[in-house]
């Protein structure tokens, strides 16, 4: 062995090149085998193992040991390098890693390099024997509380959680739980942690129980939270959705009220479920206290009229027998019916009391109707009167024109139109079979007839000359008349214009039918006229228009005959009229002369008797007519005032050629007309 502590061997040692490799150098014992490797790495003998008198170190020589199942020596905290184990401080046993430790016990290591080895140091062991903390598993937890790490069972002091049996990072305790996960909790007391605990979790998910919604329970059956039907384990019922009261089973159900309830499995109370509850009071059955059938009939109870659900028949009120539906009805006998709706029998029960009969004690019929349009009918529904007839609504009805036909019911003779049959002037008798539901019939008659209204044959307007008076009739041979003026006679005399009217009635035995007239008495005055227009100079096409200084009903004429509403008359040949314009009413009449003036279109002065001279046909009857002749140069040839003799042709006693000639006509208006003519020799 070579020891570099003495400085001979130093030196030696240091002279690296003059020793070289020493095959037979094992063990080389150094001051600090650490330094020594780390700062003279490069002059190490590769064969050679370094080695220094330092022991292994301990914090103290004895240490406390956090004991899991079995601590062994490799659970001792020591620094040293290559540590060897040993049972004495010198020779004893070398000791394997994996040697037990026991309380109280010393155990000796050493540090070796190789072949080498060092002094050895000493530490006593104390056992702090720390289980794991204990805790049942699987857990099963309510999925409902969310759950986390923090609320499992486990018993333990500063309890840490881990996701696996090795991992070195623990988890906090705020962490949610997965269903299946296996977590792992130690313990840590006096600084000291335990093993692992590993807990399976099982989270159940409690479903809410099952319900229908909405539940019906009738009123007689007083039904408590116990009567619903639910499925599910250890119900509770509340009085909320969340938080709330918790009921009883006993509690009462209230109509139209709300019940929440939950089931509990294995400790986990569910969600909650909600039914809303209907207490049904069924109603009575609807039907006529007093029913009718025929004798002949045999009828049970199936033949009442009834409307209702799941009819039930009984012999009295309340309680009594239950009574099949085949039941012969008696006469006089009253029978009770209950109505079951959604399995709730009504608690009262409707009464009808029954009467076999042998007719229907339908009754005759008769009226008499107005003809409202005075138009010789009116259509009529005979059905209309159905309830003069009989009192009741069951039965069916036909209508036939003969008695023998309505009691065999003969289909020729039956009124199949009934409901807009056309009635017309007089008395019409039909027979009418009614036919009950319960097989009885009987004929009645219906007797219709059908009047006319009184005719007011009074014009909507009628006229009355200034300063006369008229008499107005409404007809004679009616019952009543009354007028607006308050008289009642047949007839008034008007005096002024004025709006009128008069109702006249005619009695029918009870029956009045009246008619009323509403008219104008309107006063009619004699025309007077303004203005006549023509539009002459043609032979057969002119126009005559009057006009009137006053209005009216008049009517026009111009031949004295032949008169018309308009005040226009067209197409009217030249020559002499007289316009007459009168009232219709005959309040007056006026006349006034009016001329349609033409002219020759040539004339021949040649002395044989015939057109010798040239002149405007009727100029004679109107006054202050002018009239002025040119040649076809513009030259004033003639000018005629008398105008009765016309123009023979000549200018200054010499005759003119043959040619044509312009002239102007000048009224006494003021209005010209201009035209020309020829002279033919």
């Amino acid at each position: 062995m070579l020891d570099l502590r003495s400085s001979i061997s130093w030196t030696w040692w240091n002279d690296y090149n003059a020793w070289g490799n020493n095959p037979n150098l094992k063990c080389i014992n150094v001051p600090d085998a650490y330094f020594f490797g780390y700062y003279w790495n490069g002059r190490k003998d590769p064969t050679a193992s370094y080695i220094d008198d330092i022991p292994p170190k301990f914090e103290s020589s004895t240490q406390t040991i956090c004991s899991k199942v079995n601590p062994t020596i490799q659970d001792i905290v020591v620094s040293g390098y290559n540590i060897k184990w040993f049972d004495s401080q010198v020779n004893g046993n070398e000791l394997p890693s994996s040697t037990i430790l026991n309380e109280g016990a010393t155990y000796f290591a050493m540090n070796t390099a190789g072949s080498c080895e060092g002094p050895r140091s000493s530490v006593t062991i104390t056992l702090k024997i720390l289980s794991a903390p204990a805790a049942t598993s699987p857990q099963i937890l309510c999925n409902i509380q969310n759950p986390t790490l923090s609320i499992l069972n486990i018993t333990g002091d500063n309890i840490k959680w881990y996701r696996s049996v090795t991992d070195v990072n623990f988890i906090s305790n705020t962490t949610p739980l997965v269903n299946g996960i296996t977590y792992y909790a130690s313990q840590t007391k006096n600084g000291c942690e335990s093993s692992r605990t590993p807990i399976l979790i099982t989270i159940q998910n409690s479903t809410k129980p099952i319900v229908t919604s909405p539940q019906t329970f009738c009123i007689q059956q007083n039904a408590t939270l116990n009567n619903i039907t639910i499925t599910g384990q250890n119900i509770k019922w509340y009085d909320a959705l969340t938080n709330g009261n918790i009921l009883i089973n006993s509690t009462l159900l209230q109509n139209g009220i709300t019940y929440y309830a939950s089931q509990t499995i294995n400790g986990c109370e569910s969600e909650r479920t909600m039914v809303l509850i209907n207490i049904q009071n069924t109603p009575i059955p609807s039907a006529n206290n007093s029913q009718s059938f025929c004798s002949t009939q045999n009828a049970t109870l199936n033949d009442i009229a009834i409307t209702g659900t799941s009819i039930k028949w009984y012999s009295a009120t309340t309680n009594g027998i239950l009574l099949p539906n085949s039941t012969s009805l008696q006469n006089g006998m009253t029978y009770f019916a209950s109505q079951t709706i959604n399995g709730c029998e009504s608690t009262n029960r409707t009464p009808v009391t029954i009467s076999l009969i042998n007719t229907l004690n339908a009754t005759n019929y008769a009226e008499t109707i107005c003809d409202d349009q005075n138009n010789g009918y009116e259509i009529v529904n005979l059905s209309s009167f159905n309830s003069n007839l009989i009192g009741s609504t069951t039965e069916t009805f036909g209508y036939y024109t003969l008695r023998n036909a309505a009691e065999n019911q003969i289909s020729a003779n039956q009124i199949t139109n009934y409901s807009n049959y056309n009635l017309t002037i007089g008395e019409h008798t039909f027979y009418v079979r009614i036919d009950s539901p319960n097989s009885c019939h009987q004929i009645v008659e219906l007797q219709l007839t059908l009047v006319s209204k009184p005719i007011i044959t009074i014009p909507d307007i009628v006229p009355i000359c200034e300063n006369n008076s008229i008499i107005i009739d409404a007809g004679s041979g009616s019952d009543a008349y009354l007028w607006s003026n308050g008289a009642s006679t047949s007839s008034i005399t008007v005096i002024n214009p004025g709006n009128f009217s008069v109702t006249v009635t005619n009695y029918y035995g009870g029956v009045s039918c009246s008619s009323t007239k509403v008219f104008t008495v309107k006063k009619s005055d004699k025309p007077s006229i303004s203005l006549i227009e023509t539009k002459d100079w043609t032979d057969n096409d002119n126009i005559i228009s009057v006009y009137l200084t006053n209005s009216g009903d008049f009517e026009y004429s111009i031949d004295g005959i032949n008169y018309q509403d308009s005040n226009q008359f067209s197409n009217v040949p030249s020559g002499e009229y007289t316009v007459s314009v009168r009232d219709k009413n005959g309040c007056g009449k006026v006349d006034d002369e009016v001329y349609l003036l033409m002219f020759p279109k040539f004339f021949t002065p040649n002395g044989d008797g015939y057109n010798d001279t040239w002149k405007i046909k009727f100029a004679d009857a109107e006054e202050g007519l002018t009239i002025k002749i040119f040649d076809r140069y513009g030259k004033l040839i003639k000018m005629l005032t008398d105008v009765t003799d016309g123009w023979n042709g000549t200018f200054n006693g010499a005759e003119l050629p043959a040619s044509d000639y312009w002239f102007v006509v000048t009224r006494a208006n003021g209005l010209e007309y201009k035209g020309h003519f020829s002279l033919k020799r």
